[in-house]
């Protein structure tokens, strides 16, 4: 598979059908979908079933488990991706239709090992992705000013895992820590120090739900 996305699910009865239709509506057989329920105690696992229905092709392993936290979730989602590259949506969130145009190609170049891309928040409206969108890319540039490059983003510090996409070989003998708040604030800055080959996509592609319940 060329890209591994991980679904960590728990209680998104209202969100999980639209945020699994952002990205099923766009999806190709070279994508391996992977989605934990952790326990979820609403009728989560149940709309999930239902969706999967209208998608038999698809390649999408369902996993129900104990409820564990989201960092234990996560790591069953790492170690069950088999893509060359992995990347993470939240249950309630939504893909910008453009997600998989836009990056595949940057995949299929196979030049970077982390590629980070724009995000837009919303809370009932979805923004409305453009047509015929293409990669904006710019590769961080470690060639003039090392480890500089990165100073922008450490100072931002937003270190969400969702508008990141990792080569596979990157996260090797990585896990999230379990029982850690903020999992992804120690997990994420940690992988820009493993590899030079890094770009950013001056393109929107995931949309984050203020949610007041999440």
């Amino acid at each position: 598979w060329l890209l591994s996305i991980i679904i960590p699910l728990y209680n998104s009865q209202d969100y999980i059908v639209p945020c699994l239709t952002s990205l099923f509506t766009q999806i190709d057989p070279d994508i391996q979908v992977i989605i934990i329920d952790d326990g979820s105690t609403d009728l989560s696992a149940q709309r999930v079933k239902e969706f999967l229905k209208t998608y038999p092709s698809a390649c999408v392993e369902f996993i129900q488990q104990a409820n564990q936290g989201v960092a234990a979730t996560r790591n069953v989602g790492l170690s069950k991706a088999k893509g060359k590259f992995i990347t993470f949506l939240d249950a309630d969130d939504l893909l910008s239709k453009n997600y998989l145009s836009v990056i595949r190609p940057l995949l299929l170049s196979d030049q970077d090992d982390l590629i980070d891309f724009n995000y837009a928040r919303f809370e009932n409206t979805p923004p409305e992705a453009s047509e015929n969108e293409l990669p904006q890319r710019v590769a961080y540039d470690f060639s003039v000013q090392g480890l500089n490059c990165l100073r922008p983003l450490f100072i931002r510090s937003m270190w969400h895992l969702w508008n990141r996409i990792y080569r596979n070989s990157l996260l090797e003998g990585e896990a999230f820590e379990v029982g850690r708040r903020y999992e992804d604030v120690i997990f994420t800055p940690f992988q820009y120090l493993k590899t030079q080959r890094i770009a950013h996509l001056e393109n929107t592609l995931y949309y984050y739900r203020d949610n007041q319940q999440g």
